[in-house]
This record gives structure tokens, C-alpha cells and sequence, in this order.
């Protein structure tokens, strides 16, 4: 396969990825089956096998090196998967491993995404020819499945101070929808209003000195786990907020023709940790997960367990859940790991105050995969990891705020495309 073909599949995979993605809300809806399962299934392969192929084509072997941590973490993946395909013992188990290997693999799209001609690409084809069927989508999937679709604005939002007019106007009006759709929806609204923050500290960037990022990083990586280790020995539950905020946050919304109200402070994960920690305590697979054939024991999700036979949710909407239940607690700190290593380089090891952002938003990322953040083949997952090609780019973090100007401009306008290469050809700017 050609280097020019891997290129434009590479590409086309993030429009191939959105339908996927709005696939089965849209017949929860209508009752239209776009992709089923199996020609999904074809469709995720195909593109897994270009990614892998664009390791060599489009990654030089210093950033591979400098990825080390993601290749010990796929690795440890590809070895749960393996033990997946000798635990799973029937139809449901064999189906759900094919399924959640997709969404672990999904991580090796970083490597190509570092070369930043291949990641212009795939946000050009995002932003010109799969956002507009959002006008179409917008009719036939529910408001919490926007946020999911729209999810890749939420990146282009960290850039909207050198965006032209043009397409400031386009990111914004739809970060604004995406924010707006379904307050419910707390995950996606928060993943929308923190770059919008970030985007007030790149004005006054020239007050904040880089140890306040690295605090703000830091904070943010370390938060979860002192939450976590509070809540367990029970002096305080981040997750129990009616226990200490006063007032009523009810949400009013339409759903299946029925007004519905939802309780904006309702605690809807303590119960999934008691279960999913429970379950490998009982089965005694924390250190090496379960597989991802498996999912943990459960006694809430009955519609679940009636349809495969087993007393087991195989997914959970919380990321880290799943991941400590497919890969234990070392796929856990293999996880951390390769977050606290992307986020040290991009917020300590950069030209650009752009890189010092994304470091940020992708802690943020780690800080709300123990509450959200499902671990799918899909935007909201890839999105993730593209904030880690951006971090571990050693060719984007070189660059200066102009140089990135002109590489965000050239998404969508043909004059800057290669602007940046004209600009300085230095080795580490060429395009590879």
C-alpha cells in the first residue's frame, strides 16, 4: 500500500469513526441501521491495520523512542487480549473481546497523529466534511449523543485565538451547542467549558508563569487518586454532592416524547466503583483484570445479564473502570503513567503556550476518566488520544506561537498549508 493511499485512509478513518459513533443512537431513534455490527467490525480492523501501518511511514524512530510508555501499555493491552481469547467461552464473551479490543487499540492512532502533516489532515476532513452532517444528525440523535459526535471541537477550541473569523465562528457555535444540548450531560459539558478556560489563560499568558501550569497539571493528575482514596476509607465522597451543595439543580428535558427531570447532583457512580471493586476482590483478578472478554459482576444492570446469561456488565461509563477490569491495576498504572509522561513534556517541555494547554486539557482527561470517559472506538476516545500525539510531537512542541498559527490555519486553508515548512526548515519542522 502506497505511502500517498495510507495517508488519505488515515484521514477518511475519523469520518468513518463519527458514523460509527452516531450509529446505534441513531437507530435507538429511528429504528435505521447504518453499520451493523459486523461490517463495524471490518470498518475498525481496516482501520487499526492503516494506523499500524502508519507507524513506519509517518513516525520516525526517535519519537516511537520517546513513546515508550505507550508501547508498554499497548503491549500489556495486547497481552490481556490474548488471555481474553482463552477465557471467553461462549458467543457474548467471544463478541464483547472483539468489541473492546477495538476501543483498546485504539491508542495506536498516536503514533501516526505525532507527524503533524497526517493530524492536519484528519482535523481537515473533521471539520469540512464530518462536522456538516451534524445538520442532518441534529434531527435524529439524542442531545446527549451531540456532545459525543461534536467532541473533536472541543480540541480545535484549544487553537480559537489564531483560528480565522471564518471558522472562529464555526468552532464556537458549535462548542456553544455542544455546551447547551444537555446540561444533564455533565461530562461533555465540562469537556467543553474547560478548553473555553484555557482559551482565557492564553490571553493572559504572559502573567502565568509556567511552575502555576505545571501546579495546575500536577493537581490535576494527583486529584483523583487522594479523591479516590478518601472516598474508600470513607472520610468524603467527591461523587455524594447533595452532602455538600445546597440548593435544587433539577434539569428538565425531552426525552422519548416524555418531559423527564433529572437530578443535575445525583451521585450515579459510587455504586459502580462498590461493584466493579467488589467484583475483583470476590474473583481475585485485580492485579491483571479480568480480560476484556469479561466484565465485572453485577447485580443493578439485569437487562444486561438477561440478554447474555451472565451476572456480568461488560462496560462501564466510567473509563478507568473498565480499564482496571480488563487489565487490572497494572493496565491502571501503565495508564497514569503514560498521561503523567504526556502531560509533563507538553506543559514543561514546549515552545508554544498551545502545547501548555493541550497538557492541561489532556490531565483533565485523566481527572474525568474516573468518572466518565468511555474507553470505545470512537470520537470521544480518539479525541483523547490525539491530545496525546499533540503532547508526545516533538515537532509541535518545537514550534512557536506563529509557526503553530500558521499549522492550525492550514487545516482548512489550502495558502498555509505548507506555510509552516516555508517559514523554517529546520530537520524537526520538515515534514516527514
Amino acid at each position: 500500500m502506497s505511502k500517498t493511499r495510507v495517508f488519505s485512509l488515515i484521514a477518511v478513518s475519523v469520518f468513518i469513526i463519527a458514523l460509527e459513533t452516531v450509529s446505534g443512537p441513531i437507530r435507538m431513534v429511528t429504528g435505521v441501521l447504518i453499520l451493523n455490527t459486523y461490517v463495524t467490525w471490518i470498518l475498525n480492523f481496516i482501520i487499526l491495520f492503516i494506523w499500524f501501518k502508519g507507524i513506519r511511514l509517518y513516525t520516525n524512530k526517535r519519537q516511537i523512542r520517546s513513546m515508550m510508555l505507550l508501547q508498554i501499555l499497548l503491549l500489556w493491552y495486547v497481552f490481556s487480549i490474548i488471555r481474553g481469547v482463552f477465557i471467553a467461552d461462549d458467543y457474548w464473551t467471544a463478541k464483547v473481546l472483539v468489541h473492546n479490543t477495538f476501543g483498546l487499540l485504539l491508542p495506536v492512532a498516536a503514533y501516526s497523529l505525532t507527524n503533524l502533516k497526517v493530524l492536519q489532515s484528519l482535523l481537515r476532513v473533521y471539520l469540512l466534511y464530518t462536522l456538516p452532517l451534524f445538520l442532518i444528525f441534529i434531527f435524529i440523535i439524542p442531545p446527549d449523543t451531540l456532545g459525543r459526535f461534536l467532541i473533536l471541537v472541543s480540541v480545535l477550541l484549544l487553537f480559537f485565538p489564531v483560528l480565522s473569523k471564518r471558522i472562529k465562528w464555526v468552532v464556537g457555535v458549535f462548542a456553544l451547542i455542544a455546551l447547551t444540548a444537555d446540561i444533564s450531560a455533565r461530562g461533555k459539558t465540562l469537556t467543553f467549558a474547560i478548553p473555553f478556560l484555557l482559551v482565557v489563560g492564553y490571553y493572559y499568558r504572559h502573567f502565568i508563569p509556567t511552575i502555576l501550569w505545571e501546579w495546575i497539571r500536577k493537581i490535576l493528575m494527583i486529584a483523583p487518586i487522594v479523591l479516590f482514596t478518601l472516598a474508600i476509607t470513607g472520610v468524603f465522597n467527591v461523587f455524594k454532592m447533595e452532602e455538600y451543595i445546597q440548593g435544587d439543580y433539577t434539569n428538565k428535558s425531552i426525552k422519548n416524547g416524555e418531559v423527564t427531570k433529572e437530578n443535575l447532583l445525583a451521585d450515579s457512580r459510587t455504586f459502580l466503583y462498590e461493584e466493579v471493586l467488589l467484583s475483583a476482590l470476590v474473583n481475585n483478578y485485580w492485579l491483571i483484570g479480568r480480560s476484556p472478554a469479561r466484565g465485572n459482576d453485577t447485580l443493578q444492570w439485569e437487562s444486561q445479564t438477561e440478554i447474555s446469561g451472565k451476572n456480568e456488565r461488560f462496560g462501564n461509563e466510567t473509563g478507568i473502570l473498565n480499564i482496571f477490569t480488563w487489565t487490572g491495576i497494572i493496565g491502571v498504572i501503565l495508564y497514569l503513567l503514560v498521561f503523567y509522561r504526556a502531560t509533563y513534556i507538553a506543559v514543561n517541555k514546549s515552545n508554544n503556550i498551545f502545547s501548555k494547554m493541550i497538557g492541561i486539557f489532556l490531565a483533565f482527561h485523566w481527572l474525568w476518566s474516573w468518572v466518565s470517559e468511555f474507553s470505545a472506538f470512537d470520537l470521544s476516545y480518539l479525541s483523547i488520544w490525539i491530545l496525546v500525539a499533540f503532547s508526545f510531537s516533538e515537532t509541535f512542541r518545537s514550534m512557536t506561537n506563529n509557526e503553530v498559527k500558521y499549522w492550525v490555519r492550514g487545516i482548512t486553508d489550502k495558502r498555509y498549508k505548507y506555510g509552516m515548512f516555508i517559514m523554517n526548515k529546520s530537520k524537526i519542522l520538515k515534514w516527514k
